[in-house]
């Protein structure tokens, strides 16, 4: 996923009209979901609504839309079947908008995303007007909309959901998502945050010692976190987070996974080595009085199962892998339990 606010901030302060595309609705077998956006100008195309011919159709009237000038909204409906030439059979909506100059809510998404809040993006499809909505705040958005948010939201709509009869779209623009924390910058600690970085929805933390193995300027989404003591950092890591510990020290890495097994509240904790480092490890926590049960929560070695390579890259990959494998299986066992409830 690309970061579409960065990428349509860019473009506007750098002087160039954009397009926003959204995939608004989707019905049967569809390339992308609903909320998907890229952003096209006349020259290039940042993300993607899933390819072949509904993207290059998709751009095509965005780039006439931008050289018309006739209009700032339209709505297109795509049957994915033999008028496409795309045998997938679904039926995708796309909202296509021109966006010229910086508007209010582009700002206000970015500056609560950094901030770490979840808001809700309402667009009034014939005129374009968007309006940002929060949990302490209506923003600039009429009763109406207000309402009609609230409506959706206490119906369980969290997400994108298109109104066609009323005519708004409203989206739930999330922070960062899922945050991920890396401890070391090593060979491989770059190449998998240079994995893991596009992936618009993670925050992802980089601590190190050695502040000559950052590179120098990182992602938006990613946090440089130079320290002395990478362990003391961990007092600030959020419930739910996945760790990674690959420092240029044992003792460090033993130290980390220590802290984070007692504390419990981890979503995934890997370790990067070999099994006899592992052995080694459970040797010191068992030394120590750690819970036998915790162990079993450890990953170590990391990466996913049949990617056996030792580069760095290669290892980013099984690393990357496994963690968006673990990601996509949490959002469906909570989707079952919200079903079971």
């Amino acid at each position: 996923m690309t970061d579409w606010i960065h990428d349509l901030q860019n473009m506007i302060d750098a002087g160039r009209p954009a397009a926003l595309v959204t995939v608004v609705a989707s019905q049967g077998s569809t390339p992308r979901e609903s909320g998907t956006k890229m952003v096209v100008t006349r020259e290039q195309i940042f993300g993607t609504i899933g390819g072949g011919n509904l993207e290059y159709r998709a751009t095509e009237l965005a780039r006439k839309m931008i050289a018309d000038g006739s209009s700032k909204t339209e709505v297109h409906e795509f049957p994915l079947g033999p008028s496409l030439g795309q045998c997938c059979g679904g039926h995708t909506t796309v909202l296509v908008e021109i966006v010229e100059a910086r508007p209010t809510w582009l700002q206000t998404l970015h500056d609560r995303r950094v901030g770490g809040s979840v808001v809700t993006l309402v667009t009034e499809i014939s005129t374009g007007d968007k309006h940002v909505v929060t949990a302490d705040s209506d923003g600039t958005a009429p009763d109406l909309i207000a309402k009609g948010v609230r409506q959706v939201l206490a119906e369980g709509a969290f997400g994108t959901h298109y109104d066609a009869d009323r005519d708004f779209l409203v989206e739930s623009i999330g922070d960062y998502g899922t945050e991920v924390w890396i401890f070391g910058a090593g060979h491989v600690g770059r190449a998998i945050v240079n994995i893991l970085a596009p992936l618009a929805d993670l925050r992802i933390t980089w601590v190190d010692s050695r502040p000559d193995q950052f590179p120098g300027q990182a992602p938006e989404n990613v946090r440089i976190v130079e320290s002395d003591d990478p362990v003391a950092e961990l007092a600030a890591l959020p419930s739910g987070a996945y760790v990674l510990v690959m420092t240029h020290s044992h003792g460090t890495d033993y130290d980390i996974v220590e802290t984070v097994l007692r504390r419990g509240d981890f979503r995934y904790l890997g370790l990067i080595g070999s099994a006899t480092k592992r052995a080694r490890f459970e040797q010191r926590w068992r030394h120590r009085g750690g819970a036998e049960t915790a162990l079993s929560r450890l990953v170590s070695p990391i990466g996913l199962d049949g990617i056996d390579g030792k580069e760095p890259a290669v290892i980013a990959i099984a690393v990357a892998a496994e963690i968006q494998q673990l990601r996509e299986r949490t959002v469906a066992a909570t989707a079952v339990r919200g079903l079971l409830a």
